[in-house]
């Protein structure tokens, strides 16, 4: 809205308004119940009409408030002051319009193509409806919301580092670079872009930049299990095996479904001759992920 006068804001503030109303002429009539109800709704919208969101709507802050303000109608509708069948009516509305929101949460493309048409500008919405197209496969069109996201807020270091795995994954690597350098640029603390930048450098053969990147990372957080994992396959491509293995361990013990680490400690079993105890490492890291080809190849090796 740009003004008081808009038709959001003039709608809001009649519904708040009579609500105040119900509560003042339910006191006035002693029936307590409905004006407890209609209090109830205003002072439960209190958090969210005083506190400051970062996103504008969500439909969660009127449960608690729809509670007292449904104790607040049905007074009236037990006391037959309206119609018996104005009830009925509105379950048959609540059940239609229940059926009609429920189907934008089938998943998250419709849920996102839904938050998209009904907040065109929220570059939140377009950086989830990216993903969700990602996510599906459909590269063209989660490039094009991505930097439709941007375009809205080009500080968005999440949406950046997403456009950055999206081009890592179609081939164009420079391009990624450019979008995870523009992420760790747009933030402090977000450790992701750095991970990414090395990563990305370690496949190319950069040791040095792949070194510099991940060292960055983990000094933004330490416990950046992406960050430690490429950072012991530097230090085992460098010859480094107890600090790698050290490194790959590290990794199972904050996120024990790590595939690629189980991976990665058989490959270094194996370097050393241990073919038993590079079995049970490739073993488990198709146990914990059957699709993972680079340790089904070294398994069959």
């Amino acid at each position: 809205s740009n003004a008081l006068w808009d038709p959001p804001v003039t709608l809001a503030a009649a519904i708040l308004l009579s609500v105040v109303w119900l509560h003042r002429e339910a006191l006035r009539s002693r029936v307590s119940l409905a004006g407890l109800g209609a209090l109830w709704f205003v002072a439960a919208l209190g958090v969210p009409l005083l506190v400051p969101l970062n996103v504008l709507v969500n439909e969660h802050r009127l449960y608690l408030p729809v509670a007292g303000f449904a104790v607040a109608a049905a007074v009236p509708m037990m006391s037959r002051v309206v119609p018996r069948s104005v009830p009925v009516l509105l379950c048959v509305v609540f059940v239609a319009t229940s059926v009609a929101q429920n189907r934008l949460w089938q998943n998250d493309l419709s849920l996102w193509t839904a938050a998209v048409r009904r907040a065109p500008n929220s570059s939140r919405a377009w950086s989830n409806l990216a993903l969700a197209l990602h996510a599906e496969g459909e590269l063209d069109s989660a490039n094009v919301a991505y930097h439709r996201a941007l375009t809205l807020n080009p500080g968005q270091a999440r949406a950046w580092n997403n456009l950055g795995l999206l081009l890592e994954e179609s081939g164009r690597l420079e391009e990624a670079r450019s979008a995870y350098s523009q992420a760790a640029g747009h933030s402090t603390s977000f450790s992701g872009p750095l991970a990414n930048l090395g990563r990305l450098a370690l496949a190319t053969g950069d040791r040095d930049g792949a070194d510099t990147a991940l060292a960055a990372a983990l000094l933004r957080n330490g416990r950046d299990v992406d960050a430690i994992l490429h950072q012991g396959r530097l230090l085992q491509m460098r010859g480094h095996s107890d600090s790698a293995r050290a490194n790959f361990v590290r990794v199972l013990d904050l996120d024990p479904m790590s595939a690629a680490a189980a991976n990665n400690l058989g490959m270094l079993a194996a370097e050393r001759g241990d073919r038993a105890t590079a079995q049970r490492w490739l073993r488990r890291a198709l146990v914990l992920d059957p699709d993972n080809e680079e340790a089904g190849a070294n398994l069959m090796l």
